[in-house]
């Protein structure tokens, strides 16, 4: 529900999934457009999509904001509004089809799945467009706060060999930078070029 509502109602460009280690969300697992995510999650359970619709659609016209009343809290509203039709039609779609079923002493729980990383890449495909660098570069990153001409080489040499890899969001204009497994930084690469470009215009 979220992934969908972050496609609907934000201008969420990528998001980003990170494993957690030892306490910490370390391991980098894979990026991706709401909207593609959302259709990945759609096609394997789409009963979670159409819940989602008919609350969506629903609170497009129950829920209004109020006289004087801040985005912030008309935006809670609608949440919470979604929210529980979300689950009650969920819980509608779970008892019906116990009664088909003739099996309503067997109680079914959607809502508690523990999902792997490994089932999450897998459902996803997500694109795991990292580039990985060396401490050494990475602490070079960190200390001068800029892309030096070689790190920028390597980012472009490992994301032009990567694009064959891309499962989803092949156009995609974010890359992750990370050391190992571990996640150090998104990199939005049309920021990255706008920004190399000016520092290579000469300075008068």
């Amino acid at each position: 529900m979220l992934i969908a509502f972050l496609e609907d109602e934000s201008e969420t460009q990528q998001i980003v999934f990170v494993d957690n280690v030892n306490g910490q969300e370390e391991r980098f697992i894979g990026l991706g457009a709401p909207v593609s995510i959302r259709r990945a999650i759609a096609s394997k359970f789409p009963d979670l999509e159409t819940a989602y619709r008919r609350a969506y659609a629903n609170s497009m016209v129950e829920v209004g904001p109020g006289s004087g009343e801040s985005s912030i809290g008309f935006l809670e509203r609608k949440v919470q509004y979604i929210l529980q039709g979300f689950l009650s039609y969920i819980l509608d779609g779970q008892r019906q089809r116990q009664r088909q079923k003739e099996e309503s002493d067997i109680e079914i729980n959607i809502f508690e799945i523990w999902v792997s990383s490994g089932q999450l890449e897998n459902w996803l495909k997500l694109a795991n467009n990292g580039v990985r660098l060396t401490k050494a570069q990475i602490d070079t990153l960190q200390a001068d706060r800029k892309f030096t001409p070689s790190l920028l080489s390597t980012i472009i040499n490992q994301a032009n060999g990567n694009i064959n890899t891309f499962r989803i969001d092949t156009s995609t204009r974010f890359l992750a930078l990370i050391q190992g497994e571990k996640l150090i930084l998104i990199v939005d690469l049309l920021q990255l070029a706008v920004i190399t470009a000016a520092d290579a215009i000469p300075k008068n």
